[in-house]
């Protein structure tokens, strides 16, 4: 597609056209593959609550992967539908929502937060390697934050 990102050009698109050649000998639908790529992206909120981030970020990576197959199939099966063009668009910002809650949730419990200021200097603090990194105009507007 022109508008697809590198990723989806040089990643995603290359694994969704062979598994929509295999969903047509398999008999499925482009909205059955729009229905399976939603339940891939649901199930990374929920592996996000159980802590697994890794395993969260895979399927990610995977519901985008099966999210191109529908199209796919449908053009190879001559079976694009605007019910399906909307049922894709639909589910997949249910889908971005529900992967941004999983992600936020994720990262709001896991936060290090520094008890002191000068905790967020410590070059063992998450907050302190990236002031290291950043240099002193970042160092001084993690201290006024604290303040």
């Amino acid at each position: 597609m022109a508008h697809d990102g590198p990723v989806s050009r040089l990643l995603n698109r290359r694994l969704s056209r062979p598994l929509a050649r295999l969903a047509v000998r398999a008999g499925l639908s482009p909205n059955q593959a729009t229905a399976l790529s939603t339940g891939i992206a649901l199930a990374a909120p929920l592996l996000f609550v159980v802590n697994r981030p890794r395993l969260a970020g895979f399927a990610i990576q995977a519901a985008s992967v099966v999210d191109g197959v529908d199209g796919d199939l449908a053009r190879l099966t001559n079976r694009s539908t605007r019910f399906g063009a909307v049922l894709d668009a639909v589910a997949d910002r249910y889908a971005d929502a529900a992967m941004i809650a999983g992600m936020t949730y994720w990262s709001v419990r896991h936060e290090r937060k520094p008890a002191t200021e000068a905790d967020a200097h410590h070059p063992d603090s998450a907050i302190g390697r990236e002031s290291l990194v950043r240099g002193e105009p970042h160092r001084r507007l993690l201290y006024r934050i604290g303040q």
